[in-house]
Formats: C-alpha cells, structure tokens, sequence
C-alpha cells in the first residue's frame, strides 16, 4: 500500500497522542486522489476504529464518490494492505528503538515512512518499486 497520502504538511500530525476526527477529515481531504489512483478505483479500506465508523466519516466520501468499505467483525482481508505496513512498520522500526521522548519517536516515524518506506523501500506487490516510484509510473 502506498503511504504516500501522508504528505510533507501532516508532518506534525505524525505519532499524535489522540486520533481526532478533524485530523482524519483533514489527512483523509489529502489523500483523496492519492487513494483513488493507487487503488484504480473510488473505494477507501479501514478498520472497524470508532473513528471510521462514525456517521460523520461514513457522509466524508459521498461527497467525493468515494465508497467506504469495512467488513465485518474478524474479516480483515480488506485492511489486508494497511495491516501489512504496520506490521512491516513494529519489525522494521518500532520493535528496534527506545524512544526518550515523544518527538524522538515521531522524527523517526516521519523518517521510516517518507523517506525509506515511500523513497527505498521496494514492494513486491507493486512489481518491486517503491511507492513513489509505482505512483510516478501510474
């Protein structure tokens, strides 16, 4: 999956305390098209998270033709992209550092995700690219 929706201005947003409902409106406003490129169709995955289950997201992608998809409970073959980049994310990164502080840890979140994940990291369900480099192809 690409992570590229989490672009240079969400930066501060990245190892946030709380999930807000504006954040995800506001990070879900920017990704829009980066979701519906990559995915090569109007539809967004997430998990059963109170946050996307609320009728305040459920209405955010109407507006955009963008149709929701959750499953139901312990189907998460839809989350299946998502759930395999957190995965890859505790094996590669989390479960290798002792974070001092807060902004520690999101400085080298930022760091895992827009430069090695995005820029370097080759995908083999994107043929063996990098994110990028699979978008910029597209």
């Amino acid at each position: 999956m690409v992570i590229q929706a989490m672009h240079a201005e969400a930066r501060e947003h990245y190892g946030g305390p709380r999930i807000y409902p504006e954040l995800k409106k506001r990070r879900y406003a920017t990704s829009l098209n980066a979701v519906a490129k990559i995915m090569g169709e109007n539809c967004t995955h997430s998990d059963r998270g109170s946050q996307y289950a609320s009728e305040h997201y459920q209405r955010l992608p109407g507006n955009q033709r963008i149709q929701c998809s959750m499953s139901g409970v312990g189907q998460c073959g839809d989350n299946a992209p998502m759930e395999s980049f957190f995965t890859s994310l505790e094996k590669e990164l989390v479960h290798h550092e002792d974070y001092e502080t807060r902004e520690e840890a999101k400085t080298s979140l930022f760091e895992y995700v827009e430069v090695f994940y995005n820029n370097q990291r080759l995908q083999s369900s994107l043929g063996y690219l990098t994110p990028v480099a699979y978008e910029q192809a597209a």
